[in-house]
């Protein structure tokens, strides 16, 4: 007998179709994630965008070919790109014009990003759309479902990575809806093989949009191994033939979204090789870290802190949620649960072993850690717990959705209205309101607060040479010279600006131009700041550098 289902073990009985209406909810977390997304697509320059995407299309239209030509990424992204000049290049058709001329100009003009990003953004936010049906199927209950998708869709961190011309947003979409149909692989009584090669596809097309999208694999193969223990008259032959099966649509979706790989394999061969010296032995500057258990425990510091909430207790919590989900779902349905962890757990332990900790990179285990999340929940929720046990439960989660919701908002409406202007006002603000403070102004940043009157009546501000400075007010490429040591994550100081990103994970991201840093003297000595950090004179004095080491 099945302990939870009270059922004979064998074949499941088919699920009750799912009313069309039970789906509407889920127009809410795409709401959550697609309203401030496309508000602040123009949240400045990012570094791959040019180079990584938009350059390769324009030397394919040049060169009259259609393969990327570098593989340091597989083509499925290249391939949304080409796609997004499909309006022009169709126009041209129909108009008789040339196109490669009519493509190459659309596609050098300053609105060309901002299409491409709303083409990523939007299919991105997809993973809100899976993970929703993963959870209505899988629980039957559409509120569960939208608790999950809200936490995936009113995250910070999901939605200005979905906006992006990255591929790490475009693996999270295919990692939920993998899961979606090796879940329902698991647990449809009828078409289980057509789940599964379903999932194979999507993992195919994980793995063309990423190569550690592969690791998708991991739950299609649990998700085969599950379907044929519980299947009447199973043998080790009909497993066999289904991983079989699996492996090749696998293979076949693969090629087909990067057929480089066999057309131009050297080219393709030389990208992979770059990638793993890159992240296995090169390492990327202020983002190299040890590898191993260092670099393990900063991504659950990154995943457990910060992916659900941007406040850490608030994520933390959630976190915690997320773990009494797992061991719900462990005793519940113990197949399902390591289909659902095989993947968020393969990947951390993959990445773990690299000396470059880039958070994207674990973008794709978000949509898991909501659904667990979402599950624990409805744990701690549940109807046999005390009526105040329920409404503490669910009134913090309310908030803490609301919470991310309003900042998410907040985030766009920063980004999209940003300017120095308004970042010297928010830090004039700030130092005013903390008079006992010393703030010492490096040169670039108080000419930046003078040029827009920010420092008028201001009287706890003063130079560097000042050894009564408590804090630092720099622009972030004055800290430039302490990058050798500066730690890629959460750091105690206050960044003002626009919130287009996390810049405590891309410190060195190139639009932050717009962004001041007020560092306290224990967070400069810990960076290492010292004698030549701030161009310009006066420099930093060693009165400020005796002053840091206290």
């Amino acid at each position: 007998m099945d302990p939870v289902t009270a059922r004979p073990r064998g074949r499941l009985r088919a699920a009750p179709p799912l009313r069309w209406y039970a789906l509407l909810p889920v127009l809410v977390p795409l709401t959550l994630l697609l309203g401030p997304g496309l508000y602040a697509l123009d949240f400045g320059v990012h570094w791959d965008e040019a180079g990584r995407w938009i350059e390769p299309v324009a030397r394919a239209y040049e060169q009259g070919t259609l393969l990327p030509g570098r593989y340091n990424y597989p083509s499925l992204g290249y391939a949304l790109t080409l796609l997004a000049t499909a309006p022009e290049a169709v126009g041209a058709l129909l108009g008789g014009l040339d196109v490669r001329e009519h493509v190459l100009a659309a596609v050098r003009e300053p609105g060309f990003p901002l299409r491409l990003r709303a083409l990523f953004l939007v299919a991105s936010s997809l993973s809100v759309v899976w993970l929703y049906g993963l959870v209505l199927r899988w629980r039957g209950s559409w509120i569960e479902a939208l608790v999950a998708a809200s936490l995936l869709g009113s995250s910070w961190e999901v939605t200005y990575h979905a906006r992006w011309v990255a591929t790490d947003a475009l693996v999270m979409q295919f990692g939920a809806l993998v899961a979606l149909c090796a879940t329902c692989a698991v647990l449809t009584g009828e078409r289980q093989r057509r789940w599964l090669c379903a999932a194979a596809v999507a993992a195919g097309l994980a793995c063309g949009t990423k190569y550690p999208g592969g690791l998708l694999l991991a739950p299609v193969a649990v998700a085969a191994c599950a379907r044929a223990t519980r299947a009447a008259g199973w043998s080790l032959r009909s497993l066999g033939r289904d991983l079989a099966a699996i492996a090749v649509l696998f293979a076949v979706t693969f090629v087909a979204t990067t057929p480089g790989s066999l057309l131009e394999f050297e080219q393709f061969r030389a990208g992979i090789e770059y990638e793993r010296y890159h992240y296995l032995e090169a390492g990327h500057g202020i983002y190299t870290v040890e590898a191993g258990l260092p670099h393990l425990a900063r991504i659950a510091e990154y995943l457990g802190g910060h992916v659900l909430s941007t406040h850490a207790p608030a994520a933390w919590a959630l976190s915690a949620a997320a773990l009494v989900g797992l061991v719900a779902t462990l005793r519940e349905r113990p197949a399902l649960a390591l289909l659902l962890i095989a993947f968020p757990a393969f990947t951390a332990l993959y990445l773990s072993g690299a000396v470059v900790l880039a958070v994207r990179n674990v973008l794709a285990v978000a949509p898991f850690l909501a659904l667990f999340a979402a599950r624990g929940l409805g744990v701690l929720a549940s109807p046999a717990r005390p009526l105040a046990v329920r409404g503490a439960v669910l009134g913090a989660a309310a908030l803490i959705l609301v919470g991310n919701a309003v900042h998410g908002a907040r985030a766009a409406e920063r980004t999209a209205h940003r300017g120095m202007a308004r970042t010297a006002l928010e830090v004039r603000a700030h130092v005013a309101s903390r008079p006992g403070s010393t703030f010492a102004l490096a040169p670039r940043a108080r000419s930046a607060l003078a040029a827009h009157g920010a420092l008028a009546g201001l009287d706890n501000v003063t130079r560097p040479t000042d050894p009564r400075a408590t804090h630092i007010v720099a622009l972030p490429f004055d800290c430039r010279d302490a990058y050798e040591t500066w730690e890629v994550g959460p750091l105690d100081m206050e960044v003002f600006g626009p919130l287009g990103f996390h810049f405590a994970y891309y410190p060195t991201a190139p639009c932050n131009t717009e962004r001041i840093l007020v560092l306290p003297m224990r967070t400069v000595r810990r960076v290492g700041l010292g004698p030549g950090s701030w161009d310009g004179a006066p420099a930093i004095g060693p009165a400020l550098v005796q002053n840091s080491r206290r």
